[in-house]
């Protein structure tokens, strides 16, 4: 199996060490300096206050809905989106990458999948894989696409998905809108991958788009019987973010995960259950003995008893 996948969400980030997430910034001196300035950084604000949680773009979307219509006021909450993913840009830069924690489940998945040769990364973060890399003491390169922007150079898309019903005034907020947004091509790569490995990526509804397909096609819900067999690996951090993963894939497969399972190699891993060790070193252990240099290794010692 050569064409393999890693998807990294912001779990991935969390695992390291990084504090990456919405509500880490939220409770930021970046964020506070946002504060009083606009409707849309309140709104924001009293949600998390009253959560003690955010995902900034779910509450965008619910924004959108909720005050679209006042377009006298959406300039104002045009600027200061803008202003909000500046912020968030600073506050991100601001992260200690020296703290990053090299024995984590996420940190030692990475090694393991660059030593495996065979994998592309689709990044939905916008910390910086290649610094990561480097922290960690890999020197192999590997090919990755940063689906939502790149913080090196400001270029981060922030917002949400295309089909949520909301005016024109507000389509800055939309992603595929925003002025940064490129070609990912990440449905055809999940269509020809044989081997998909998910780390802390929450399947969450403003990125639903690029992977509702995929599953419902798993399922064998593209009308045929003509499904190709996937190896699919899921890592997540306990048992309560296990069961919100299959909420959303119930949501995007017609309630048929059962379906799922049975047309694919399908596993979940809990990076916070010690009981779930053992299988994740064993899911380790199986991606170097398919390394690309196992493989060549392999390939020479038939080439020699050939020659032989």
């Amino acid at each position: 199996m050569d064409n393999k996948v890693l998807i990294i969400g912001n779990g991935f980030d969390l695992d390291l060490g990084l504090h990456t997430s919405y509500s880490s910034f939220v409770e930021s001196e970046y964020f506070e300096k946002l504060r009083h300035t606009s409707e849309l950084v309140e709104q924001l604000y009293a949600n998390y206050k009253e959560k003690k949680w955010i995902d900034i773009e779910e509450e965008l979307k619910s924004f959108a809905k909720r005050y679209g219509r006042e377009t006298s006021k959406m300039k104002k909450n045009e600027e200061a989106f803008d202003q909000l993913a500046d912020a968030l840009c600073l506050y991100l830069e601001s992260i200690d990458y020296s703290k990053i924690k090299k024995e984590s489940v996420a940190a030692r998945l990475l090694v393991n999948v660059i030593k495996n040769g065979y994998f592309q990364v689709l990044d939905f973060n916008y910390t910086d894989l290649e610094r990561i890399i480097s922290i960690l003491g890999i020197r192999d390169k590997i090919v990755c696409k940063q689906v939502h922007g790149r913080l090196i150079d400001r270029s981060i898309i922030l917002g949400f998905e295309d089909n949520v019903d909301v005016l024109s005034s507000c389509y800055y907020m939309i992603k595929s809108h925003n002025p940064f947004y490129r070609s990912c091509n990440v449905r055809a790569i999940l269509d020809n991958a044989d081997e998909i490995v998910f780390f802390g990526h929450s399947l969450g509804s403003t990125d639903y788009h690029y992977f509702a397909d995929f599953f419902k096609l798993q399922s064998g819900l593209n009308g045929t019987n003509d499904v190709k067999k996937k190896k699919i690996r899921i890592f997540t951090f306990d048992e309560y973010s296990r069961l919100k993963l299959l909420e959303q894939l119930r949501e995007m497969n017609e309630r048929r995960v059962n379906y799922l399972y049975d047309l694919n190699d399908l596993q979940f891993y809990k990076t916070s259950d010690k009981s779930d060790f053992a299988e994740i070193d064993k899911f380790f252990a199986e991606l170097n003995q398919s390394s690309r240099e196992s493989n060549n290794r392999r390939l020479q010692e038939i080439a020699d008893i050939v020659s032989f």
